[in-house]
């Protein structure tokens, strides 16, 4: 399980990592927005315009077990193009994964808290650990793990990580990236939080880490929005 879940989350990281930095393909944006796809993720139903769509959807249906969205700051408006290209249009993307609940034994899963011990480092070959960390204050009532062990792999790539709430049950988790670090050119932070049942996670610029109760808001705002569009269309179809 534990092998799987940090597989998961390092493919997670890696997928939005590329789709950041990747440009839009060309399309007829005249009609992406009122062109809507409906989707299934665990038992929440949204009706989404195309332009917020990131990637292609799975095969099968409406339901999926993940999936990828791509919003402008500051509104979480649709992604245009009209933000330009280069570094100027990566600073203002930001990318919205969803993901169903892990469910083991028929029992859901603190994902947060998984999240959490995983870039903490507590995640070990004889299982996971539930130490009590060192932290400091950091934004906007996140406090920052301040004891990471800086030799280890995971720290190279996000040796920052930050928590609302506490260790065993955390309400939100943030990992960011550091220039100079390892390989990394362009930070990003990763703000992780959920959505009833629904694991919800927004990629975006380091620089925007101080915002991150504006950025959790817009997003629980925007799928708000997409699960009222749903309700809507199964009301005209009555």
């Amino acid at each position: 399980m534990m092998k799987s879940t940090m597989a998961a989350v390092l493919l997670g990281t890696a997928m939005i990592s590329t789709a950041m930095h990747a440009r839009a393909a060309p399309a007829a944006r005249e009609s992406g927005m009122t062109q809507k796809v409906t989707v299934r993720v665990d038992d929440v139903r949204y009706a989404i315009p195309r332009d917020y769509l990131d990637g292609p959807l799975e095969p099968g249906g409406e339901q999926q077990h993940a999936l990828l969205l791509r919003a402008m700051l500051p509104g979480f408006t649709p992604d245009l193009g009209d933000a330009g290209q280069g570094r100027a249009r990566d600073r203002m993307l930001v990318n919205i994964l969803l993901e169903e609940p892990a469910v083991k034994a028929g029992v859901a899963q603190d994902m947060l808290a998984t999240d959490y011990r995983l870039y903490a480092g507590d995640l070990t070959a004889q299982g996971m650990t539930t130490r009590a960390h060192r932290f400091e204050p950091a934004f906007d009532g996140l406090r920052r793990v301040a004891d990471l062990d800086e030799s280890s792999e995971r720290w190279k790539r996000y040796p920052d990580v930050y928590i609302e709430g506490d260790e065993q049950h955390p309400t939100t988790v943030m990992t960011c990236s550091r220039a100079g670090v390892g390989i990394v050119n362009f930070p990003q932070c990763v703000l992780a939080f959920m959505a009833g049942r629904i694991k919800v996670s927004v990629h975006a610029e380091r620089d925007q880490a101080p915002n991150w109760r504006a950025l959790r808001t817009g997003a629980l705002r925007l799928l708000d929005d997409f699960q009222a569009q749903a309700q809507a269309q199964t009301t005209r179809g009555k």
